[in-house]
């Protein structure tokens, strides 16, 4: 693109300076994009540290962009830095109030610290936004379960299935996998 702007300001003799101000700004532009784009496949690689350094760079001009934010706090979770994932999710559903992807992931990471209470009001929060969140939906769940309520863990649960049965179906065959394995935490109640 740069190269095609270029082109075109030398075939139309404009070489003024708001020309150069339009070919800086487009370049300046795609190098935001790139360190975003950068960011998502070094995550995609699981270069957690590296992805957080990329998408840095996008928030020196894009400080509220709120999908950012959650994927920095993603790598940190990925990292098992639950304490900055937090910070970050904090800061996305900040940044876009109506952002139920943020609500769950920063229950998830509530929930990674015991922090229960916190964790059951975002999940709320994420289904709330978004009234067909499965993943929310298994995640209050959880809540439940872990406070020992077994019968309101299990609504949630049909919930979740009603709203996305693939989505569960896939879910329930990971968590018989890990079982069998021995990885399954299940709640300490």
């Amino acid at each position: 693109m740069v190269f095609f702007l270029t082109r075109l300001f030398r075939f139309s003799g404009k070489n003024t300076a708001s020309s150069i101000l339009l070919l800086l700004l487009v370049c300046a532009a795609r190098a935001e994009t790139d360190h975003y784009a950068s960011g998502l496949r070094l995550m995609d690689d699981k270069h957690y540290a590296e992805a957080i350094s990329s998408f840095e760079k996008h928030l020196d001009n894009n400080p509220e962009d709120s999908r950012t934010l959650n994927n920095i706090g993603f790598a940190y979770y990925k990292q098992g830095d639950l304490k900055n994932a937090e910070a970050y999710y904090s800061q996305a559903v900040k940044a876009d109030d109506k952002y139920s992807v943020a609500y769950n992931n920063l229950g998830i990471a509530l929930y990674h610290q015991e922090k229960y209470e916190g964790a059951k009001k975002n999940f709320e929060k994420a289904i709330e936004l978004n009234p067909l969140y499965a993943k929310a939906m298994i995640n209050l769940g959880l809540i439940y379960l872990q406070a020992g309520d077994k019968k309101t863990s299990k609504e949630w649960y049909q919930k979740a299935k009603a709203a996305d049965k693939e989505y569960v179906g896939l879910r329930r065959k990971s968590a018989e996998v890990k079982d069998q394995k021995g990885e399954l935490n299940l709640p300490k109640k």
